[in-house]
């Protein structure tokens, strides 16, 4: 995944050079060690492969080179900067290498970004490794339009070592050259801010603490005290930060140099600062913050000569935010962005506050902090010129309050105040306006007023809405306000809440339920059922949105009601968000180009930013017991791949990847082979891999998504250590995907979630294991790591604070958990007896029935690793672990079906894409007396066919309301439809609706139960034990995968491509004959391994033979020589 730490700076080789002399990238020589890794080149970090480290035993100049050196694996290195040129530049890259027994490419690759740092395009600027000695490549360098700035990457694709030095970027003109200056290209308003006088404030009598840490936590140190966790690369001395200049004091000899405020870290709450300029009319503050919590977390003061002060509240998420999380605010924007030893992106921003009182002498500034750690990092103030945010115009407009929450139907009430700097009177036209979302552009309701406004004084609008009748949402406040030609713009964010809680959004997804559910908000009466029934504790469920209705503005009534109740019935609660449903501030319509993948920086730092107020506002409640960050494994901003049939959504797909750097074109490159431009694809062509269709979209996307996961998560998990370090941490990992198998520098299947839970204390929560054979590999790796594992309904870890008796022999512990979504249309729970699970029949469950077959046609049974032996390996201790559980079993293809005794059940445990010959298999089982139990949800037309021709009428599952009958009970699907006279209703929903049928399939029957087992057989274990009882059941099980090699073929634009997957146990050799392909026109590559595959004649047409091991996956591409 591209991931650029953008800093902008002005460096070159150690240190600054004069104004006027050129500069080049930085450490481009590599002299430079990193300050915590005296082996690594400073400004640049490892991405993919082994260490990297600046080599002193070779350089072309100078004494360090940059080594890259592998036995096989790829090496890749980036910048941790960006840097900016000035468009239309002719540019040129210059680098000396030096290879040693390299066989595949090694290269230096440029990344394009426009001015918002978007990647815009790639080139590639490949290194000699034939040659001997040093040799000097020099790549004219192309940049796409829009390009502003440029990274870079080194990378060596295989076994070998190569030595990189003097990496430059010249500026070419005609026979001349010069090294680029690498600066920030000023915005237009800095540009038109130059006639501004600006006097940097020296802060070298407030300044508390350094920028570097040595120690962790030991009082002394830098920034936050968190050892190598500080801002050691800042830069340092004379900066200019969007426009603004700053001095910023050189802590090189151990001189403090940022003003440290916040008493949670030992720094005190308040810094006074005499020395600063007797006049000036914007104050300019470069500052960060952290542990900080929603609402104030500071003042700045400015104190007047005549006594009088005037202060400005410093609000989270508005005018500061996390250092950790920089992403611009709506009245801050992110200045300079860096990284450290620990983590790759942090950053300061740049807050402009104009001075009420330009006309008034300036006697001292004070900082102060709510007890939040603040760094002010530079002031600057400044005389003249436009003011922050006018874009060249002195006319100023605010609105008060600011962001505000209100309940649908309550009165909409807002001040609206505008002046100017002028020395005479001015005539304003000025509109106070409320549109939905961030960005219609069609008011809802709208005020406008004509005002005249005096030299010094202020124009004031009363804004009102005596009853707001609008839907539950996100909607904005702006205030227009025009003079001449002179326009100022301010607006501030609204959510409505409903009158009283209607629930949130219906899950648009294909989720078909999470086991045992409670929809709506539960009273004090089902909390009391619920104690009585057994349980021990309630997970709460919350969307999003429903706490966080707009942007940094916080709405906990809920989930303080929620914990109140469940108290008082003796309760514990585990805190779990729910994204699926959408953010609507943040997730908006893709076609747009603004909705954030659950992966992009943005949802990131917004989501961790909500972590940290969550857990800062109920850490010291006893009655929390567990948090469970959850990011929905569905990342797909589309709908699932599968149903994008149609080109309009394909574009927008691929758009949506582009416009994140994910072309197919960059994917390629980063495989090792060039693929041309994939841009003009339409894509309603998808063949059918395993669960999910495979277009080059899907492939791109699970390289974002698997590279971008487990970095993610950790990322909450180190946001919640850092307020709670006791509470355990619940991780929801699910299957892995069929198509997940691009490679990843965490291992992210499984090893990388195991080491991940181990750093943090997690558990592991796993929703599927009790229908697959995972659950016999996974506890046995977790076990291994050292790590807690939980199922997610039912399940937890010995340790755990609520427990109520053992369930089987593999050390979880089954404390009853429920778990409560807000979701519209709650239910009674009077009935609550009828279906009251408790821990003996969850254990009775847990064994086994004689003649049940559990069969999984379409499973992603392991992680797709290339090693069968490492597979082996997991398989054995499955396999002792299911013998230790007292279960019987042995692994059969679908081949065997017809084998199978006709008294035996057959358990579809899983939602299935069928092909042809399996789905003939299980027709002919059933029609010979066999009993198929199954959920049926499915959208292929193979299976459609097969339910059909037994009777059962399947619609499409589409998004909607998941059915919640009789309380406590289990969804419904939307799509069952049971039809014909001859079904017998084995279960009732409680409104009457079938929940289990019945039905006579030629000598044999099909029961077919209407929720997904997929999800919910954990904690439907009581009545789905009463069904199987009920058609004759007898303890024993045995496991029967599905075995087979899948084949998906598609041709695009002259190109073949042929996916191969391996469901079966054993390895495979198999044959694919290709028509209409010439050995001797033609050749195949295998996109994975990033070889050549040997095309044979067959009978005057070409073939490809292959050995596929158990659950690998090749990918082959065709194409003429």
């Amino acid at each position: 995944m591209l991931i650029f730490a953008v800093a902008v700076c002005a460096l070159a080789g150690g240190g600054m050079v004069a104004d006027g002399q050129p500069v080049a990238v930085y450490n481009g020589s590599f002299e430079v060690a990193h300050a915590a890794d005296a082996g690594a080149p400073d400004g640049w970090q490892r991405l993919a492969g082994g260490p990297v480290r600046a080599d002193a035993a070779s350089a072309h100049d100078g004494k360090r080179s940059l080594m890259l050196s592998s036995t096989g694996e790829r090496q890749e290195v980036m910048t941790a900067t960006t840097f900016a040129f000035e468009p239309g530049m002719k540019l040129e890259l210059a680098v000396w290498s030096e290879a040693e027994a390299v066989a595949k490419p090694a290269r230096v690759v440029v990344y394009w970004f426009d001015q918002s740092v978007r990647h815009v395009g790639s080139q590639v600027c490949e290194l000699p490794i034939q040659a001997q000695g040093w040799t000097h490549t020099r790549c004219a360098l192309t940049p796409p339009g829009g390009a502003a700035r440029l990274g870079f990457h080194c990378e060596l694709l295989g076994a070998g070592t190569v030595r990189i030095d003097e990496l430059r970027v010249l500026q070419t003109s005609g026979t001349s050259e010069r090294e680029t200056p690498m600066a920030r290209v000023q915005t237009p308003a800095a540009q038109a801010a130059t006639k501004a006088v600006y006097v940097p404030v020296d802060l070298l009598k407030a300044a508390t603490r350094s920028f570097t840490d040595q120690h962790d936590g030991d009082g002394a140190g830098g920034w936050t005290d968190q050892g190598d966790n500080d801002l050691r690369r800042f830069p340092r001395g004379r900066q200019e930060f969007l426009g603004v200049p700053f001095e910023i004091l050189d802590d090189q000899y151990g001189a403090k140099s940022v003003v440290m405020l916040g008493d949670r870290r030992g720094f005190g709450n308040e810094a006074r600062i005499e020395n600063v300029p007797q006049r000036f009319d914007v104050l300019h503050v470069l500052h960060a913050a952290a542990w900080l919590n929603d609402g104030q977390v500071g003042s700045y003061v400015l104190e007047y000569a005549d006594g009088g002060e005037a202060a400005f509240d410093v609000i989270a998420s508005r005018h500061v935010a996390d250092w950790w999380h920089p992403v611009d605010l709506p009245e801050a924007k992110v200045a300079w962005y860096g990284g450290n030893a620990i983590r790759d992106l942090v950053g300061v921003w740049l807050l402009s506050w104009p001075n009420p009182h330009p006309e008034k002498e300036v006697r001292a500034i004070v900082l102060r902090s709510t007890g939040v750690v603040l760094g002010i990092c530079g002031i600057t103030t400044q005389r003249g010129g436009p003011m922050p945010g006018a874009e060249g115009s002195s006319l100023q407009a605010a609105i008060s309050p600011d962001g505000v929450v209100v309940r649908r139907g309550e009165p909409l009430t807002a001040a609206a105040t505008i002046n100017h700097g002028d020395q005479a009177a001015r005539q304003v036209r000025c509109r106070v306006a409320l549109y939905r979302g961030s960005r219609s552009q069609k008011p809802l309701h709208a005020l406008e007023r004509e005002l005249s406004i005096e030299p010094g004084q202020v124009g004031r609008i009363e804004y009102r809405i005596e009853a707001l009748d609008v839907e539950p949402g996100s909607y904005r406040l702006v205030c227009e306000a025009a003079s001449g030609q002179e326009r100022a713009e301010v607006s501030t964010p609204v959510g409505v809440m409903p009158a009283e809680f209607e629930g949130a959004k219906v899950s648009a997804t294909d989720s078909w339920g999470y086991g045992m559910m409670y929809v709506g908000e539960p009273d004090e009466a089902a909390f009391r059922r619920i104690r009585e029934g057994g349980f021990d504790w309630v997970a709460l469920d919350i969307q999003w949105a429903a706490i966080e209705p707009s942007p940094g503005v916080y709405d906990w009534s809920l989930v303080d009601r929620f914990i109140e109740r469940a108290k008082r019935a003796g309760l514990k609660v585990e805190i779990k968000t729910l994204l699926f449903l959408g953010v609507p501030w943040l997730t908006e319509d893709i076609t747009d180009g603004r909705n954030p993948s659950n992966f992009s920086d943005e949802f990131v730092a917004r989501y961790t930013l909500l972590w940290q107020n969550l857990v800062q506002r109920y850490q010291d409640e006893p009655t929390v017991f567990a948090w469970c960050p959850t990011i929905c494994h569905q990342d797909n901003p589309v709908g699932f791949i599968e149903s994008d049939r149609t080109p309009a959504l394909h574009r927008a797909w691929r758009d949506y990847l582009f416009t994140r750097g994910w072309t197919l074109e960059a994917v390629s490159q980063r495989l090792g082979r060039q693929v041309g431009d994939w841009s003009e694809i339409e894509a309603p062509d998808v063949a059918y891999v395993g669960e999910h269709g495979v277009d080059d979209y899907f492939l791109a996307f699970m390289k974002m998504r698997k590279e971008r996961a487990v970095e993610v998560y950790s990322q909450l998990c180190r946001t919640i250590r850092r307020f709670d370090a006791t509470r355990p941490i619940f991780l929801k990992m699910g299957m892995p995907w069929p198509l997940d198998v691009w490679d990843s520098p965490s291992g992210l299947w499984p090893a990388g979630w195991l080491r991940m839970c181990r750093t943090y204390d997690a558990v592991l929560m796993h929703s599927n294991f009790e229908d697959s054979v995972m659950a016999a590999i996974l506890p046995s790796m977790a076990e291994g790591y050292g790590v807690r594992m939980m199922v997610e309904e039912g399940k937890v870890p010995p340790n755990a604070p609520c427990t109520v008796g053992a369930v089987g022999q593999a050390g979880w512990y089954g404390a009853m958990g429920m778990e409560f979504c807000f979701w519209p249309t709650g239910q009674d729970l009077s009935d609550w007896s009828r279906l009251k699970p408790t821990a003996q029949r969850m254990q009775a469950f847990s064994r086994s029935y004689d003649n049940l077959w559990v069969t999984f046609f379409d499973d992603a049974l392991f992680a797709h690793e290339k090693n069968w032996e490492r597979i082996r390996r997991y398989y054995i201790k499955g396999y002792d672990l299911l013998t230790k559980l007292g279960l019987q079993y042995r692994v059969v293809g679908s081949d065997r079906l017809a084998a199978m005794p006709r008294d035996g059940v057959l358990l579809e445990a899983n939602c299935v894409r069928l092909d042809d010959v399996t789905r003939e298999r299980l027709d002919r089982f059933v029609r010979g007396g066999g009993t198929l139990v199954g959920q049926f949800m499915t959208d292929s037309e193979a299976d459609f066919k097969l339910y059909n021709d037994w009777g059962v009428a399947m619609v499409r599952h589409a998004a909607g309301q998941v059915v919640l009958e009789g309380g406590l009970s289990f969804p419904a699907a939307d799509g069952f439809v049971p039809t014909g006279k001859d079904l017998r209703v084995l279960m009732r929903w409680e409104d009457g609706r079938p929940a289990a049928v019945e039905k006579k399939v030629g000598e044999g029957r099909l029961i077919v139960f209407g929720c997904g087992f997929e999800n919910d057989v954990a904690a439907s274990a009581a009545v789905l034990r009463r069904l199987l009882e009920a058609v004759g059941v007898r303890p024993r099980v045995r496991v029967e995968p599905y075995g087979s090699v899948q084949v998906s073929v598609k041709r695009r634009d002259g190109t073949l491509q042929i996916g191969l997957i391996n469901r079966d146990p054993m390895a495979k050799d198999v044959t694919v004959e290709l028509a209409g392909v010439s050995p001797r026109e033609h050749r195949a590559y295998d996109w994975l391994d990033g070889v050549d595959v040997p095309l044979k004649d067959s009978g005057g047409q070409a073939a490809i033979t292959m050995r596929v091991e158990p659950s690998e996956i090749r990918l082959i591409e065709v194409d003429a020589k």
